[in-house]
């Protein structure tokens, strides 16, 4: 009797944590995965236009960044990062191929998206990449905001 008590209760408990109402219709999902896109084409617009501020703004400050197995964590660091690139070069552009959004709820939508993009630097060197990434986005107080992506970028070999 004791078990059934004690199941019983963890049951109810679980039940009563679970959101209620968490099913999104399809306008409300559609309209997400449109707000997902649009910031992602303003991240690439912010980088043509060179801005940095423009750039970072779409981020959350609790941000975690993995690109080609380096993890980083600490916002001031990879914002002085972006500083230090944005200052480094005269041009910019870049553009998205495929997308995929997965709206996971009315807070959180993940996007995986391939892209290309060129970086010509303050020496006039241009610099070519393709390769993947996938943003995790979470809508905050302030919005939403990308709060972590992975990225990677196909070598010169990789066909």
């Amino acid at each position: 009797m004791r078990r059934f008590v004690l199941a019983s209760f963890a049951l109810t408990a679980l039940a009563a944590c679970q959101p209620a109402g968490t099913e999104l219709t399809e306008e409300q999902e559609a309209a997400i995965t449109d707000t997902i896109i649009a910031i992602t084409d303003e991240a690439l617009a912010a980088l043509s236009a060179l801005d940095v501020d423009r750039a970072n703004a779409i981020y959350g400050r609790d941000f975690a960044y993995a690109n080609n197995g380096v993890i980083q964590t600490d916002w001031v660091s990879i914002e002085a990062q972006d500083r230090a690139l944005y200052g480094s070069l005269q041009s910019a552009s870049g553009t998205w191929g495929e997308k995929h959004v997965r709206v996971l709820g009315h807070d959180a939508a993940v996007a995986v998206m391939a892209f290309s993009a060129s970086f010509t630097d303050t020496t006039g060197v241009q610099t070519d990449m393709e390769g993947a990434v996938t943003y995790v986005f979470a809508l905050l107080d302030v919005g939403w905001k990308i709060i972590s992506a992975h990225v990677s970028e196909l070598s010169p070999e990789t066909p």
